[in-house]
């Protein structure tokens, strides 16, 4: 059972159950040491980024989500995902560039470069979204197994989310309403352990 913070007001706590095994998980894909990096051992911490159309966000080697293009000139995209899972903010036009060069290395997992062939076919599905305040998020797109990524916008947004094939991803109503305290800076966010 994990605790997840930031949610709630108050006094108030969440915690999560971690669910069944099923193939449509990330996590079934990846290697025991790749599953340990992924899994949540603290307190859940939302990390947030200000997108403009143009720009991506790699979570690790396992996901990438694209703004194509907005009705409005940024949105925030906050990632609930393990904190040893490096990010990377940057310009669409460079992101297959950036994977090439960095998955298994700087954006992990997979954890080299040898795995990425073992992953799967690196697939895109288009989301197109609404919202009414950049305050609270509006919806999450959510990757079975390994997290979500949570959309805050006054306007209208499409995105493209690339992970591998046959992982399970939903367009849900958000969990969380409220983003990161703080916005994360362009390029790599690596933690201790990659970096």
């Amino acid at each position: 059972i994990l605790r997840v913070g930031g949610v709630l007001s108050g006094k108030a706590k969440m915690y999560d159950t971690p669910g069944l095994l099923h193939p449509y998980l990330m996590s079934m894909r990846l290697t025991r040491e790749e599953q340990k990096m992924i899994e949540i051992r603290k307190e859940l911490r939302p990390r947030s980024y200000r997108m403009k159309a143009g720009q991506t966000v790699h979570v690790g080697g396992l996901m990438r989500l694209d703004l194509l293009e907005a009705s409005v000139q940024t949105i925030y995209v906050t990632v609930w995902a393990s904190p040893n899972v490096p990010l990377h903010l940057g310009k669409i036009e460079n992101a297959d560039e950036t994977l090439r060069k960095h998955a298994g290395v700087r954006l992990q997992p997979p954890i080299s470069t040898d795995r990425l062939s073992e992953m799967g076919n690196w697939t895109e599905r288009e989301f197109k979204v609404t919202g009414n305040s950049w305050d609270v998020n509006s919806s999450d797109i959510s990757v079975a197994g390994f997290g979500w990524l949570s959309l805050g916008l006054k306007g209208r947004a499409t995105l493209k989310l690339w992970t591998y094939d046959s992982v399970e991803v939903v367009l849900r109503e958000p969990l969380v309403l409220d983003r990161a305290p703080f916005l994360e800076r362009p390029g790599f966010w690596l933690p201790q352990t990659i970096s």
